[in-house]
């Protein structure tokens, strides 16, 4: 909000957030966090420009993801939630960037919200198996149903913090996201864990 109040009083030109694929009234405290940014930005400036990335994968950090498919290289078992509703559309980082420069920069789009996601849909299962399959490594999946994640969420913070996962993280896992098609080449998470693979290898 401060900063859309100092854009305004700045007459800034144009105005760029990163919000989320999870933004909605059902994701929890930070997809509605991000929800609420921008119907303020929307209302209070003149030009701007919305991107809601996917998961991202090729971050370093080890979350989401990335970490899912590091514990199927690393562990001898996965938790795996079912009965998701919408599916994880991973994107490449580099791709992500790409994508928004050329929004901003070139194409120079205004008042529009961008949806960046991945070419192809996965449940936490396909996930799994595509990085078994590329790895080579048999992990035992343990499906985790929806109402037990459920439980987990109203046990509480400290119980949950111990799980190494947040109560706000569970709410985003099931509400529902929209994707949007767009005219790039990507990089396939399945090229990305074939070289995760390969690094494991050389080590």
């Amino acid at each position: 909000k401060k900063l859309v109040d100092l854009a305004k009083r700045a007459n800034i030109k144009h105005f760029v957030f990163i919000s989320s694929r999870t933004a909605g009234y059902y994701s929890g405290a930070y997809g509605l966090s991000k929800l609420t940014a921008e119907h303020y930005i929307q209302k209070e400036l003149s030009s701007w420009l919305i991107f809601r990335p996917s998961e991202v994968f090729g971050v370093s950090k080890n979350e989401g993801i990335e970490e899912l498919i590091k514990n199927v290289l690393n562990k001898p078992y996965v938790l795996c939630p079912t009965q998701v509703e919408s599916p994880m559309y991973p994107v490449f980082l580099g791709d992500v960037v790409r994508i928004m420069h050329d929004y901003t920069f070139e194409k120079m789009v205004e008042n529009q919200t961008i949806t960046i996601n991945g070419d192809h849909g996965y449940s936490f299962k396909e996930v799994i198996q595509l990085t078994q399959k590329i790895s080579k490594r048999n992990v035992l999946i343990l499906p985790v149903p929806k109402f037990a994640m459920m439980m987990v969420q109203k046990m509480g913070d400290k119980f949950i913090a111990k799980l190494g996962i947040a109560p706000d993280q569970i709410a985003r896992l099931y509400s529902a996201k929209l994707t949007q098609k767009l005219s790039y080449d990507l990089y396939s998470l399945e090229e990305y864990i074939v070289s995760l693979v390969d690094k494991e290898q050389k080590k």
